[in-house]
Parts: C-alpha cells; sequence; structure tokens
C-alpha cells in the first residue's frame, strides 16, 4: 500500500508500474494499492500498467500451445489458435472489484498480460490523463495475445474530461495464434464503505447501482479483446472483458425534523 496526501500528477506525468521477471509467479497479494485524498491526473499524465502482468504461458487463464498459442483469458476469454492442441484461456477474477493481472498468451512468443491499477481516493478524482491496463500481442509468429489486466478505482467524487482513457485491452494473436481477452474495470463513486464491503458480499445488493457508463465519465473506456491471428481459428474467438460504474442508490434510515 502507498499512502499520499494528494497527488496532482501534472508534477509528475506517468506512473509506470513495474513488470516482474519473466521467471516470477504474479502474487495478487502484492498488488499495489495507491491511497490519497484527492487526486488528479492531466492530460499527457496518468498510472500504467501496461504490460505488468504474467508472462507468456503463465496466470490463471494462460493462453497454451507449443507450436501455435492461444489467447490468454481475464474479463474475456482468450480465442483458439488454429489448431486442435490449444485451449482458449479461461475467464477468472471479480467484476465488481478487480486485482488480478491479465495472463500470458500461449506460445514460446505469447504475449504479456496486462497488469493491475488500484487506487482509493477519498475525496475526488479528477481524470484528464490515463489509467491502463492493457495486454502485450503475440511478439513473433504464432504467439497468442495476452489477457488485459484491471483497473479498481474508488472514489467520493469523479470528474473527468473527453481527454480522459480507461484501458485494458486483449492483445492481438500473431499470424496463426489467438488473440488475447479483455481486462475488467471498475469505478465505485460515492458509495460508502460498509456499503461496499456488503455489496461485494452479496448482502443489500439494493443500494448499489451498477452501469455501464456514468455522467461524469466523457472520456474512452475499453476492454475490447485482442483480434485472431491472420491465420487463426475464427472460432471461437477471444472476447472482451468486463466494465461497470457502482454509485449509490437511496439509502432508508430515519429523518429527523428539528424545530
Amino acid at each position: 500500500m502507498f499512502p499520499f496526501g494528494n497527488i496532482n500528477m501534472s508534477q509528475r506525468p506517468l506512473f509506470d508500474l513495474l513488470s516482474p521477471p519473466a521467471s516470477v509467479t504474479f502474487n495478487v497479494s502484492q498488488v499495489a494499492l495507491f491511497r490519497m485524498r484527492d487526486l488528479v491526473v492531466d492530460a499527457g499524465a496518468g498510472f500504467n500498467a501496461t504490460i505488468r502482468g504474467y508472462a507468456r504461458e503463465q496466470g490463471p487463464g494462460k493462453g497454451s500451445g507449443a507450436s501455435l498459442g492461444s489467447g490468454a483469458g481475464h474479463g474475456g476469454r482468450g480465442g483458439k489458435a488454429n489448431t486442435g492442441a490449444s485451449v482458449p484461456g479461461i475467464v477468472y477474477g471479480d467484476t465488481n472489484a478487480p486485482i488480478h493481472a491479465g495472463s500470458g498468451g500461449g506460445h514460446m512468443w505469447g504475449g504479456r498480460g496486462g497488469g493491475t491499477v488500484r487506487i482509493q481516493a477519498s475525496k475526488q478524482v479528477t481524470l484528464n490523463g490515463a489509467l491502463t491496463a492493457n495486454s502485450q500481442g503475440g511478439v513473433s509468429t504464432h504467439g497468442g495475445g495476452g489477457a488485459g489486466g484491471s483497473i479498481h478505482l474508488w472514489c467520493q467524487t469523479f470528474t473527468s474530461s473527453t481527454g480522459a482513457t480507461l484501458y485494458a485491452k486483449g492483445g492481438a494473436g500473431n499470424n496463426r495464434g489467438g488473440g488475447g481477452g479483455g481486462g475488467r474495470i471498475a469505478v465505485w463513486i460515492a458509495v460508502p464503505g460498509v456499503i461496499r464491503d456488503n455489496y461485494l458480499l452479496g448482502i443489500q445488493t439494493q443500494y448499489v447501482e451498477r452501469t455501464v457508463s456514468h455522467e461524469n465519465f466523457t472520456g474512452l473506456l475499453s476492454v475490447t479483446n485482442g483480434a485472431q491471428g491472420s491465420g487463426a481459428l475464427s472460432d471461437p474467438p477471444a472476447l472482451p472483458g468486463t466494465a461497470y460504474f457502482y454509485i449509490s442508490k437511496h439509502v432508508p434510515g430515519s429523518v429527523f425534523m428539528i424545530r
């Protein structure tokens, strides 16, 4: 966890999150959480977890195939390569509170998955820049695409501009390799901690509304899957991931009139 007061990212253009070595298995318990009061991300600035996830042929939704690599899965399924021996990467992780990185594509030239961006601001987030957790396409011939990573943002108030981006995209397959599945994005706005915790446990879910858009987000959002390689099978293809905004509904309680 990295606690801060206020962060204005016109002063530091980019937090480029580190990628673990290919030989090291991604560990969910070690995912960084950035905590602050207010966060301002100006145009050209942002948090970058692109290609910061699982290495090739690693992760819960890893691609497979020694000769032709299938795409990795995460928020969406990976795509099949042009061979019966490769198995598309599976879907895994949490739609409502994503934390997992994207898995790596199949084959020795499989792409690395996207990493994880986790931000908790107790007050305001102003997003004019980018939060990205994209994956890598197949690196060379027949490599499967990596799967998109995770973006998990929780704040009290949220504003953005048309230049803002939230991306957790899957990588394209190379040649006969399969495409990577899309990642996961969850943005929580003005939801009290207790209500959020209960929702994540499946309790009192009627107090939270989940939508695919929000009036204060006017930028670009994508959890699209990576394209199948030019020689890969068209069926089954990779699939998009998940992206939602969460806001509080009316919470019943007592009202006192004081005269």
